[in-house]
């Protein structure tokens, strides 16, 4: 019986033991294993004023408002829960602690006291060369509606495309 109580301890604390070195291991490189996510071409993000589209596989929501396009990394800033986009309240809502973010990232309501982290957005010609890229502070990488009629193409006469790169994790900025 002390053997069987003893493996069994073993296993819990061998379990949480994981469970904690992984916490503290994950994100804190900003990578997630990262890599650049193609999203295809500007006409190809969701316009202005569509609610956010989520993209697994790069673990961002991507939204697109007035001020540009932002790739919000999909855990809450508190204790990194998965949230979800509310469309009634339009908001991401953390469902562990009530986290509340705007659709442009900024933290509504706690116990989160920082912004949604995002990652870096950019627009990249047909051979990968960068046009334009998220500044160093993560602020919306603009696309004026004039740019998206007038430059579809770069000098080139190569489509435009827009990648994240998760790589690059830019930290949301601390409200509290």
């Amino acid at each position: 019986m002390t053997t069987l109580w003893s493996l069994g301890l073993f296993a819990v604390i061998s379990q949480s033991l994981w469970m904690v070195i992984h916490f503290f291991q994950s994100d804190r490189s900003g990578a997630n294993g990262g890599a650049v996510i193609d999203l295809g071409t500007i006409a190809d993000i969701p316009a202005v004023g569509e609610p956010p589209k989520l993209y697994r596989e790069g673990k961002f929501w991507l939204v697109h408002t007035d001020q540009g396009i932002n790739a919000y990394h999909t855990a809450c800033t508190h204790l990194h829960c998965l949230f979800n986009w509310n469309s009634e309240a339009e908001q991401f809502v953390c469902p562990c602690h009530g986290s509340r973010f705007g659709k442009d990232g900024i933290v509504l309501q706690g116990p989160a006291r920082r912004d949604l982290d995002r990652y870096c957005v950019r627009i990249v010609n047909a051979e990968g060369r960068m046009v334009k890229e998220t500044d160093a502070q993560g602020q919306a990488l603009s696309i004026p509606v004039q740019e998206l009629t007038e430059t579809a193409n770069d000098a080139s006469g190569s489509l435009l495309m827009v990648q994240v790169d998760t790589q690059r994790k830019i930290s949301g900025i601390n409200r509290h």
